[in-house]
């Protein structure tokens, strides 16, 4: 198996250098009633802005940990570095928990244009990147490229009560 220094230099190499993003994997050594055993169990994370906003196993806690998290996830790294760019925004990965969405939103070889209009993005991870690399907050967008993201935050928002959208409008108004 190769070093996953290697691994994380070249996926990291396509992010936006303007984005404070980092793909990371720390190893845990298992500890058995007799002690530790010899393998250990690897941590898989993305941090944007030293924030972790992605973390495998932690956040798939209802997922059984299988030996995917030790080859499934470098080899899904792998295979996203390794496919022609016109490709990726229709390429459907397996087993992805959402990490390539992530990589996608940060690529810098995908421009603006077709990353507002990809239509599947589907996680808010991958919105919040993609609000932080084109700066939402600060107006650069274009009326139409805010509503796209806009309706996008509201389709994954959760449903909300009448009260407390009422609570919402408050906190706006002030």
């Amino acid at each position: 198996m190769k070093p996953f220094s290697k691994l994380k230099n070249q996926i990291e190499n396509l992010f936006e250098p303007s984005l404070k993003i980092e793909f990371c994997c720390n190893s845990y050594p298992m500890k058995t009633k007799t002690g530790y055993a010899h393998n250990s169990i690897p941590r898989f994370y993305v941090k944007l802005n030293k924030e972790i906003i992605w973390d495998y196993p932690k956040d798939f806690k209802n997922e059984p940990y299988t030996e995917y998290a030790e080859n499934g996830i470098s080899a899904l790294v792998r295979e996203y570095i390794d496919t022609p760019v016109s490709d990726l925004l229709s390429k459907k990965f397996n087993d992805e928990y959402g990490l390539t969405d992530i990589f996608k939103a940060a690529d810098r070889r995908l421009g603006k244009e077709s990353l507002l209009w990809w239509g599947r993005v589907n996680s808010a991870t991958a919105c919040s990147i993609l609000i932080v690399r084109y700066d939402l907050k600060a107006g650069r967008l274009s009326f139409a490229e805010n509503s796209i993201l806009g309706k996008y935050a509201l389709s994954i928002q959760p449903p909300v009560t009448l009260e407390e959208m009422r609570e919402q409008i408050k906190r706006l108004n002030k």
